[in-house]
């Protein structure tokens, strides 16, 4: 189950955009059919399933079962997320079950990989990825997955690598599925460790020392470009995959900055 997918089947979002909204930051997520085929190839359709409950007014919490045929017994993992604001029950059971299957390390890998920035155009009241972007996703991910696969390597464990990447298919909405009546169980988050904290300032002060660069007293950066910067680093999560995010948006703004000097 924790075989890296291949690159059409995990889809991304644009989380931020900059420079009057032409640039935006593309993650990767899986949706809910991708995952649903996985748990159907590896375990069998009839041995797993899931279960949902509401939460405090505005969550829903997922409990998926997988049958573990040595000890004859149903062994289940919980976990939840907040409603959406489009749809908020169907978005908040989707979203549910999602990290719910990552407990059981589907697609956990895809934390380890940062967003990348592409150009993105206006399709209604969204912001989506420019056709001719996806060749670098594609390129991105399977370099990621490179290194992800070389690392755990190096530690001693193993991670099968995707087998025959495609090109490119654009993503799709995901399924949720419906409720029953399950018991939550929180889970711990993950604590800061003094390297993640100095990794992370010093990623910041990079950030913030390319944003107020200057030649003869004008900045490189307008006042609105400098403050979307900010409000990026204000939301960004200071745990690895927010600082590898941070950090490519880092490289990002270096490469605009040497174009803009040029």
């Amino acid at each position: 189950m924790h075989k890296p997918f291949i690159f059409k089947d995990v889809e991304r979002k644009i989380q931020v955009t900059i420079q009057e909204k032409t640039t935006g930051l593309a993650v990767p997520y899986l949706n809910s059919r991708a995952i649903q085929t996985r748990l159907d190839d590896v375990l069998g359709a009839t041995n797993w399933k899931n279960t949902y409950s509401p939460w405090q007014d505005n969550a829903q919490i997922c409990g998926l079962s997988i049958y573990d045929t040595e000890r004859k017994e149903w062994i289940t993992k919980w976990d939840g997320a907040e409603n959406t604001d489009i749809e908020p029950v169907k978005g908040g059971l989707s979203d549910s079950f999602k990290r719910t299957t990552c407990l059981w390390g589907i697609g956990r890998y895809l934390y380890e990989i940062g967003g990348v920035w592409v150009e993105v155009i206006q399709r209604g009241k969204s912001k989506v990825i420019r056709d001719d972007q996806y060749s670098k996703l594609y390129a991105e991910y399977n370099t990621a997955i490179e290194k992800i696969l070389k690392t755990m390597t190096n530690r001693g464990s193993s991670l099968p690598a995707p087998t025959e990447p495609k090109a490119p298919d654009k993503p799709q909405k995901p399924t949720p599925k419906a409720p029953t009546n399950p018991k939550p169980v929180n889970q711990p988050t993950e604590p800061k460790t003094p390297i993640l904290e100095k990794e992370s300032e010093e990623v910041v002060n990079g950030i913030a020392s390319i944003i107020t660069t200057m030649k003869d007293g004008v900045p490189f950066f307008s006042e609105t470009e400098k403050e979307e910067a900010r409000q990026i680093i204000r939301v960004a999560r200071m745990n690895d995959n927010g600082v590898a995010q941070l950090r490519n948006f880092k490289e990002f703004l270096s490469e605009q900055l040497h174009k803009r000097a040029a």
